[in-house]
Formats: C-alpha cells, structure tokens, sequence
C-alpha cells in the first residue's frame, strides 16, 4: 500500500524555510550595518583624540579641545579621572547656570541631571568648568581645575537636523548621522545615553580608554 502526503504540507515547509532565510539574512545584515557604525565611531574618536592631544590624570572627553559644537541643548559631560565638581557659565569667570557635584567612580553626566540649572540657549557658547584631583610634582594629592567652552548648534540647524535625525529607537542610525556630520559631541552622547545593551557598554568603555590614553 502507498501512502501519499498532503501537497501543502510541502508547500508549509517551503514556506517555514524561506522565512528562516529571511530572519537569517536580517540578522546577518543588521550585524553588518551595526559593524559599519562602529567603525565610523572608532574613526571619529581617533581623529579627535589626534586633535585633543596629550592627557593628564584627568582627560575631557565630552567636551574637549577638539569638538565644539554639539547638537543637543542637553549635552552629555563625559571624561576620565576623579571629578569632585562641574559646572556650565555662560561666561568663562561667570557664575554657574548649574553646578554638580560629582559621586565616587562617576565618570559622566548629562546637563542638567538634576533639574536645578538653567536651560542652554541655541546659538550660545558655554563654559565647561571642571575641578579634579591630581597629583604635583612632589606626588601630594592636590585640586586643579579646566575650562573648556562648547556650543549648542543654532535653531536654523537644529531645524534641519530634527527634520533630517532617523527615528527615536534607531541609536545606531543616530550615532551614524552624527558621525558622519563630526558632531562628536553628539556621538558620545548617543553611544553613552544607550549604552544599555552590553555590547554598546563594552565598546563605549573601550573607547574612552583608548581616547584618554
């Protein structure tokens, strides 16, 4: 006796298969494109670490010497070293629209963490004032302090920008338009502000490592 099998549980299986193919493929392609952003991530870090110079004990690397500019009103602050305080002046020496004080082993916030500073103007420059500890010559622990100034991009930008930014979820796509447009500033933010994931946590620490170097 024969025994015959139903055409469309071929035509199910068929059907199984080519979605597999199609999962597989995506994933291929989004670690690809994942690669791609990380590789423009990299490149923009050793051009600004190429651009900053030599460090000390403590190193700014959001901001720094090298990227001015940054897109959002709400920039994050981010460096190696032992921080005590930081504030953002509208003017080198003037008073302090908001002023943090740093906890043990923090190494980054955003402005305005807190909500008691006061909302950064577009088209302004600021001032980023950082006290930190360090050591003299004679190897005693001692305060110093940077300034480094920065500025929020202007609304005719920001305009653009807003229009151009790909959706909200899309990080990777977001640290890639800024990369692409050496908006430094704006790069770390992203890959710090999602560093959620452990591969992005892994591969920001690294690079702020090899930034301060």
């Amino acid at each position: 006796m024969s025994i015959s099998f139903p055409t469309s549980s071929v035509s199910v299986g068929s059907s199984f298969t080519s979605q597999g193919n199609q999962v597989a493929k995506a994933v291929i392609q989004t670690k690809q494109e994942t690669q791609s952003v990380w590789a423009k991530i990299r490149d923009i870090f050793r051009r600004k670490k190429d651009e900053a110079g030599t460090h000390g004990e403590f190193c700014s690397i959001s901001p720094n010497i090298a990227a001015y500019h940054t897109w959002s009103d709400q920039p994050l602050f981010a460096w190696e070293g032992s921080v005590n305080i930081i504030q953002v002046r509208s003017s080198r020496y003037g008073k302090a629209l908001w002023s943090y004080q740093i906890n043990n082993n923090q190494t980054s916030v955003m402005y305005n963490a807190d909500g008691k500073g006061q909302p950064l103007q577009r088209g302004k420059e600021y001032y980023y004032w950082v006290e930190y500890n360090t050591t003299d010559n004679n190897g005693q622990l001692i305060t110093d302090n940077e300034t480094i100034p920065f500025q929020v991009m202007g609304a005719e930008a920001d305009q653009i920008i807003q229009a151009e930014l790909p959706a909200e979820q899309f990080r990777d796509q977001h640290a890639s338009y800024f990369a692409d447009r050496d908006l430094f500033l704006d790069v770390v933010r992203v890959i710090s502000v999602f560093g959620d994931l452990d591969n992005w946590k892994t591969n920001t620490d690294e690079l702020y490592q090899e930034f301060c170097e």
